[in-house]
């Protein structure tokens, strides 16, 4: 998958705004990938979608807590039982 990013032939990744940030996020999500989701689901791996999730909400609370003067409510509104201890943000 580095390879991708380095243009390595025969590997190409599409053009998208995300691909730097995915960039710096490949390394933990192999890492998150190969360990247990959840003690309930054993064997199954973080995907690369809730990654993402989760490193969009990191990133908005970095923000709220160095912009004192405006601070949003922030939380993942998801039906996915993996998501839910993201909870909310005030």
């Amino acid at each position: 998958m580095q390879k991708t990013f380095d243009g390595s032939s025969p590997f190409e990744i599409s053009n998208f705004d995300l691909k730097l940030e995915w960039r710096n996020w490949i390394n933990e999500f192999i890492v998150r990938a190969g360990q247990n989701k959840t003690a309930t689901k054993p064997n199954e791996g973080m995907s690369l979608t809730d990654l993402s999730i989760i490193k969009e909400y990191e990133d908005i609370q970095d923000k709220n807590k160095a912009n004192r003067n405006k601070h949003v409510q922030v939380f993942i509104w998801s039906l996915d039982s993996d998501l839910i201890h993201y909870g909310h943000s005030y």
